[in-house]
C-alpha cells in the first residue's frame, strides 16, 4: 500500500513408494454436466454456501487438518503449499523416508518463496506423519491424494478414503491422466470426488488442472477452484472429461517430437532444450501458444496468421501419433546426453537453479500485471488482507516460530503447543510498550542472508515497509481506498541497526503512531529478536513519515474521515508515554 518515494502442502503396502519417480504432468477434462457450458457462467451462476466459505478461510488459519496420503515428488509438493499457506497438514505414507522428504521440500519451498514475493506469509501450519491411514483422516477437512499412477492402486486407495471419510469430506487426486469416471466408479458418495493435478514443483507453479467424473457434483468443482486459488493457485476447470487432460496432452505432443529427433540425431537433448528456453519457451511463459500466434499475425490478428501457416499443417513437419521404438541403445543414448548436459550439478542444485529462474519470470510477469504475474499480484494482496485480519484480531502470535517435529501423542501435541504460543506471547508482551501494536512476526529467510550470514540491509526496509501496511490496513486503508485514487507516499525514513539478525531467527516488529496530521503520519517501528539466545533483543528501529496522497491530483490531501480518526485513536493511546529519545523526524520539520 505504500510505495517508496515514488508514487510497492497405503491404504496398502502397494503404495511404498508413492509417485517419487512419477512427476509427468497431465490433466483431465471436465465433467459431462459442464460440458458445453460457458465456465465462467457456471462459476457465476453457482451460489458457494457462505458457512462452508467461512470453514475454507479458517482452514488458512490452521483449523482442522488437510490430509495427504502419498508423500512422494507431488506429496511432498503439496506439503509445501499447504503448510506454507498456513494449513495444518498430515500426511501418510508408508515410506520411511517420506518425513525427510517432505522437510527438504518444504524448506527448498520457503526459499522459492522468499524470492517470487516479499507479501507477509501466514504462520506456518503444523506437519505431521502418521503411521496408518486412519490416524490422518480423523480430523481431515479436506483430502489430497498423491499415490503413485497405478489405476488399480488409486482405486483401492479411495475406495478406503471414501469409506472411513465423512461423507461431505471432499477428495481430490493428484492424477495426471487417470480418468475421474473411472477412478470413482465404486466409491462411496462419489459425487465429493475430483481431480486436483497440479504441476511441479508444486510450491511454485499455480495451475491446478480440476477435472469431474461423471458423478461429481458442479458445485464441488467450483468450490474447488475457489479452495485452490486461496493458496495462491490458478484453477482451470477443463470442460470435457478426457484421458491427460489439457496440459499434459500438449506436453506428450512435444515429447515425442523429441524422442525423434534424438533417436534419428538430429539434435541432443541440449541442443532441443536450447530451441525451447531460448525460443518458443520464452513466449509461452507469458502469452501460451494461441495469443502468442496472434501476435505473430500483426495487425491482422489471427486470421492472418492463419491465412499464412494453416498451409504448413500439410506439410510433414512432425511425427506426433508414432512413438520411436524403445530400446536400450536409445535410452542409453539419451542418459548419457542428459548427463553430459547436466555438468555436474547436482538434482537440489539443478531444483534451486530452477525455483530461482521461475520466481525470477513470474515476477516479471507480475510488473505488466500478466498471466502468472497478475495472480501473484492477487494472492498477495490476499495474503496482506489475511494479515490485517490476523492482526486486528489479536491472533498474529498464534503459531509462528513453531519448529516442526514428529508430534507425540495428539493430547500431548496440542499441549505442546499451547505452551509455545503461550511462551510466544508472554515474549512479546514483556516489550511491548503502551500504545504499540504488535502486528508483523516474521523468520529470517535463508535468501535474506549476506555473505555474513547476517540479514542484508534491503531486508529490514522490507519488513518495515511490510508493518507500516498491516498498520494501515488496521485502520480501513484497504483496496477499496487505493482504487479510490488514495495512497500513502513515504517522505522520509531514520533506520537504526542496533545487532544483526541471523538465519533462522524469529523477529517481531511493535508500531505505534507517533505524531497524526490530517495529511501526514509519523511511524516509529522497533524490531526484536524472538531467540531463545537473547530473547527481547532490540535488532533495529524505523522511523517513516508518511504522505496521504491523491494519485489523481498528484499532491497530498486530508486522509478520509474513518481512516484519519483510526490514525488518531492509535496516536492518542502513547501521548502520555515518554518519547524515545533517538527520534529523529517529525512532522513539522518533513515537507512534502
Amino acid at each position: 500500500m505504500v510505495s517508496k518515494k515514488g508514487a510497492q502442502q497405503s491404504a496398502t503396502e502397494d503404495a511404498e513408494r508413492s509417485e517419487q519417480g512419477t512427476e509427468q504432468d497431465v490433466e483431465q477434462g471436465a465433467e459431462e454436466g459442464i460440458e458445453g457450458i460457458e465456465i465462467e457462467g457456471v462459476v457465476e451462476g453457482l451460489q458457494e454456501d457462505s458457512q462452508t466459505q467461512m470453514k475454507e478461510e479458517a482452514w488458512l488459519e490452521g483449523e482442522g487438518e488437510i490430509a495427504l496420503v502419498g508423500g512422494g515428488v507431488i506429496g511432498a509438493g503439496w506439503a509445501a503449499r499447504f503448510v506454507l499457506n498456513g494449513c495444518n497438514v498430515v500426511l501418510y505414507d508408508p515410506s520411511c523416508e517420506a518425513w525427510q522428504r517432505c522437510q527438504r521440500v518444504i524448506l527448498q519451498a520457503e526459499r522459492a518463496l522468499s524470492q517470487l514475493t516479499t507479501a507477509p506469509l501466514p504462520p506456518r501450519g503444523r506437519f505431521r506423519v502418521v503411521e496408518h491411514i486412519e490416524e490422518a483422516l480423523g480430523n481431515a477437512v479436506w483430502v489430497q491424494e498423491s499415490v503413485p499412477e497405478r489405476e488399480s492402486l488409486k482405486q483401492r486407495v479411495l475406495g478406503q478414503l471414501a469409506m472411513l471419510l465423512p461423507k461431505e469430506t471432499p477428495i481430490a487426486s493428484s492424477t495426471s491422466g487417470l480418468l475421474p469416471s473411472r477412478l470413482q466408479a465404486r466409491l462411496r458418495c462419489p459425487e465429493r470426488f475430483f481431480v486436483a493435478h497440479p504441476f511441479h514443483p508444486v510450491y511454485l507453479l499455480p495451475l491446478v488442472e480440476l477435472v469431474g467424473g461423471e458423478q461429481t457434483s458442479k458445485a464441488l468443482l467450483v468450490r474447488a477452484k475457489k479452495f485452490y486459488e486461496r493458496l495462491g493457485m490458478k484453477g482451470l476447470i477443463v470442460r470435457k472429461e478426457i484421458d491427460a487432460f489439457v496440459a499434459d496432452r500438449l506436453l506428450e505432443s512435444v515429447w515425442r517430437e523429441a524422442l525423434w529427433l534424438v533417436k534419428d540425431g538430429v539434435a541432443t537433448t541440449e541442443e532441443i532444450d536450447d530451441a525451447i528456453r531460448y525460443g518458443f519457451g520464452l513466449r509461452w511463459a507469458q502469452m501460451g501458444i494461441f495469443e502468442t500466434y496472434r501476435v505473430a499475425g500483426g495487425d491482422g490478428g489471427f486470421r492472418h496468421f492463419l491465412a499464412q501457416f494453416a498451409p504448413s499443417l500439410l506439410l510433414p513437419w512432425s511425427r506426433l501419433v508414432d512413438v520411436p521404438q524403445w530400446s536400450d541403445a536409445l535410452q542409453n543414448r539419451i542418459v548419457a546426453q542428459s548427463d553430459a548436459q547436466a555438468r555436474g550439478l547436482s538434482t537440489e542444485e539443478l531444483e534451486r537453479i530452477r525455483d530461482a529462474n521461475l520466481a525470477g519470470i513470474i515476477n516479471a510477469l507480475k510488473g505488466e500485471e500478466w498471466g502468472a504475474g497478475a495472480l501473484l499480484l492477487d494472492y498477495e494482496r490476499k495474503l496482506s488482507e489475511r494479515a490485517i485480519a490476523r492482526a486486528t484480531k489479536g491472533e498474529g502470535a498464534k503459531r509462528k516460530g513453531k519448529e516442526q517435529q514428529q508430534p507425540k501423542e495428539k493430547d500431548e501435541a496440542k499441549k505442546d503447543e499451547a505452551e509455545k504460543n503461550k511462551t510466544e506471547k508472554n515474549k512479546t508482551e514483556n516489550f511491548l510498550q503502551e500504545g504499540e501494536v504488535c502486528l508483523l512476526r516474521e523468520r529470517v529467510s535463508e535468501m535474506w542472508l549476506d555473505e555474513n550470514g547476517h540479514m542484508t540491509e534491503s531486508r529490514y526496509l522490507q519488513v518495515f515497509s511490510q508493518a507500516t501496511n498491516l498498520l494501515l490496513g488496521s485502520t480501513g486503508f484497504d483496496e477499496a481506498c487505493l482504487a479510490r485514487g488514495f495512497g500513502f507516499y513515504t517522505l522520509e525514513t531514520n533506520l537504526r541497526h542496533l545487532h544483526e539478525a541471523k538465519r533462522g531467527e524469529g523477529l517481531v516488529v511493535a508500531t505505534r503512531v507517533i505524531d497524526c496530521a490530517k495529511k501526514k503520519l509519523h511511524l516509529l517501528h522497533r524490531m526484536f529478536s524472538l531467540s531463545d539466545s537473547r530473547p527481547r533483543a532490540e535488532v533495529a528501529t524505523a522511523e517513516h513519515v508518511l504522505l496521504h496522497v491523491s494519485r489523481t491530483l498528484a499532491r497530498g490531501v486530508a486522509m478520509e474521515k474513518a481512516v484519519f480518526e483510526r490514525c488518531q485513536r492509535l496516536c492518542s493511546k502513547q501521548k502520555l508515554v515518554p518519547q524515545p529519545d533517538f527520534l529523529r523526524l517529525s512532522l513539522q520539520r518533513t515537507k512534502p
